[in-house]
């Protein structure tokens, strides 16, 4: 990918719109940027998917501490499953403390084994039925 586009808005038929322009102009990445008060990002992709046809789409960048594994493992599957194959997960431990004091996430200090964890529950929920874990 040489050329992506970041949307940090929170106008999330904005985000769309936006997505279907980069597209035609020969974009190749779309990312909308997660923050804990903006547009959720996987609802906004999941609508970018159905108005694209070859951008690759993603967040910039996801907490994965900050979110329930099982519950990311399935909106990413989601998206991915809706643009066939085109999500790109922004994955990240997350940097401002306060963040994860006002949401009650794993502690600041445990987000990076926190962080491995969460991915390998993530791995095991896109690859695996039943998922044990």
């Amino acid at each position: 990918m040489k050329h992506g586009f970041i949307f940090t808005g929170t106008e999330p038929k904005l985000a769309v719109e936006l997505a279907a322009l980069a597209e035609e102009h020969g974009w190749q990445g779309f990312f909308v940027w997660e923050g804990i008060w903006a547009t959720d990002p996987w609802a906004t992709l999941a609508a970018a998917a159905m108005v694209t046809e070859r951008i690759r789409l993603g967040t910039m960048l996801t907490p994965v501490p900050r979110r329930r594994p099982w519950e990311l493992a399935g909106q990413t599957m989601t998206v991915d499953r809706l643009s066939k194959g085109r999500v790109i997960l922004g994955a990240g431990v997350g940097w401002l403390r306060e963040e994860f004091e006002a949401l009650a996430a794993p502690s600041f200090e445990e987000r990076g084994a926190v962080t491995d964890e969460y991915l390998a529950i993530m791995r095991a929920a896109w690859t695996t039925d039943p998922v044990a874990f």
